[in-house]
């Protein structure tokens, strides 16, 4: 090939990519001088003829004199730099791009040839990215090797309370509860070994101190040489769900522990919920009763007393220590005290009742023997009072 084939090649070459190319005068002083070639598709996107570019340097689209100056000492220095830029198009417009530049001999005299790639797709990409993180809900957070944040979202903004200035001096260490620092050293010592961390439970704590429970998982960004350079991990805030389940389990200890009957069952009567206390009164166990129908524990008649009870509940009213009898599985009845109240799901509709039973018999029992009492004591007294008025009227008729 000989060299006018090798010209016209490299003609062809640079006019055939798809990246804006220009090759650019480096003066003595080490300023950047005016463009000494473009290809087409620096002409087409920029909006110049070559002859406009022969007249043009690197500001007259936008590079400022110090950046200039600063990207060509570190060309010179290094041969090659690699940044990001600006471009400004003829008619106004802005294009990013990411610019690859490189020393080359021109005719015994120093220039940069550089390859600009327009990347206004990607960054409009990351831009949506951004503004999907930004919004989430979730806590996100990249954190590099040496614990210092690379990006945290604006909900881990809000639910921690630090402001970006704040966030810049912060460590990651500086941000988890004191109970669960331990924890997050291993985890943290882990991802950077290259381990994926697929559900963790931990705490962070507030920029007032407060511990926030957050779920979630972590895992390490790789690049090409296999090194991990940062984490990347995304959190649900579970402190409110974790209150409540606490609160759950601190009631479903107070149902368990009652020796009182409850009994949560479904509209139509069906028994889902029996704790130890309902085992004990009526004699059923849970795994006999669930299942059944609430009307086994009662009179037919009781159990139209029952629904009207319902009706009351449905409507807003109150039923509270309301006497009546309910059956044991041995066939016996007993006296009880019943309080119903309504289970109603997240929209606020009843699904269910909630019964509270306690037996009252003996209390029945002792009530009725104090009346019995009462009442003989009233009839001696009744007797006394008229014997006495009677021996009066015999001593008065002497």
């Amino acid at each position: 090939m000989d060299t006018m084939d090798q010209d016209e090649l490299l003609k062809i070459a640079f006019n055939k990519v798809n990246d804006i190319i220009t090759i650019i005068e480096i003066k003595d002083d080490g300023r950047a001088g005016n463009f000494i070639k473009v290809n087409d598709v620096a002409v087409k996107k920029l909006g110049y003829s070559p002859e406009e570019f022969s007249q043009m340097s690197p500001r007259d689209i936008g590079s400022t004199p110090l950046e200039n100056k600063k990207k060509i000492r570190e060309l010179i220095t290094q041969g090659r730099v690699y940044f990001q830029r600006n471009y400004f198009t003829k008619d106004g417009k802005t294009i990013p791009v990411e610019i690859n530049s490189h020393i080359i001999n021109l005719k015994n005299k120093k220039a940069a040839l550089s390859v600009a790639r327009d990347i206004s797709d990607r960054q409009e990409s990351e831009e949506r990215l951004k503004d999907f993180f930004d919004n989430a809900t979730d806590l996100i957070q990249m954190v590099n090797s040496d614990g210092t944040f690379l990006y945290v979202n604006e909900a881990w903004k809000d639910v921690l309370g630090y402001r970006d200035d704040e966030i810049q001096n912060l460590n990651i260490f500086d941000v988890i509860h004191p109970e669960h620092l331990e924890q997050c050293r291993d985890t943290f010592e882990k991802v950077f070994n290259g381990h994926k961390i697929d559900e963790i439970e931990t705490g962070f704590k507030t920029k007032n101190g407060q511990e926030v429970v957050l779920e979630g998982n972590i895992n390490p960004k790789i690049d090409d040489n296999g090194k991990v350079v940062y984490t990347r991990a995304i959190f649900r805030d579970v402190t409110e769900r974790k209150h409540y389940e606490m609160e759950i389990q601190r009631l479903a200890s107070i149902v368990e522990s009652s020796g009182d009957a409850i009994v949560g069952y479904e509209m139509d009567g069906t028994i889902f919920n029996w704790n130890p206390g309902a085992e004990k009164i009526y004699g059923y166990s849970y795994d006999e009763i669930i299942g059944k129908n609430v009307s086994l524990l009662m009179k037919k008649e009781k159990w139209e007393e029952n629904l009207k009870n319902i009706e009351k509940i449905k409507e807003g009213g109150v039923v509270s220590h309301f006497e009546t009898t309910r059956f044991r599985k041995d066939g016996s009845t007993f006296d009880a005290s019943i309080s119903l109240s309504p289970i109603k799901n997240s929209q606020g509709e009843i699904i269910g009742i909630s019964t509270i039973a306690r037996d009252i018999t003996g209390s029945k029992k002792a009530q009725k023997a104090l009346k019995d009492s009462e009442e003989k004591y009233r009839r001696i007294v009744e007797k006394f009072i008229q014997n006495a008025l009677a021996l009066i009227g015999e001593i008065n008729k002497e």
